[in-house]
């Protein structure tokens, strides 16, 4: 199954995110893609879907909790950044809608199929267990 796996993951997370994407039958989405706006960049997400207009970013929830990840900023500092972020990225006109699983989401009999199908991608099947992968 190697030749499922991308080398511009950063993450298990986003490795298992992109691969249930697939087994749901989701169009390839563009990973990695940066963001900019009149304040300047804003950053990469994990995946854009541009003819839908959506973002989905992998939320590990690591980066809240570990201090080592953190670069010295309380958790509080983190969340806010994120959702300042988020905002910047849902006010460009071509985005049309964000979409935050966690790991919950990815495993199999999770969320995120149906997460996807809401914020407007087209869903072919339903994982309803464990993916082909």
């Amino acid at each position: 199954m190697l030749e499922l796996a991308s080398p511009l993951s950063e993450s298990a997370g986003e490795s298992v995110t992109n691969l249930v994407m697939r087994d749901v039958g989701c169009p390839p989405a563009i990973q990695q893609h940066e963001f900019r706006d009149s304040s300047g960049p804003i950053g990469r997400v994990d995946f854009w879907f541009p003819d839908q207009g959506v973002i989905v970013e992998f939320d590990g929830l690591v980066k809240y909790r570990d201090p080592s990840m953190r670069n010295g900023r309380s958790a509080e500092d983190v969340v806010i950044a994120e959702k300042i972020r988020e905002d910047r990225l849902r006010a460009l006109p071509e985005v049309r809608r964000v979409v935050r699983p966690v790991w919950h989401d990815v495993q199999a009999g999770g969320r995120l199929p149906s997460m996807l199908r809401d914020a407007g991608l087209p869903v072919r099947r339903a994982v309803r267990t464990a993916p082909a992968w």
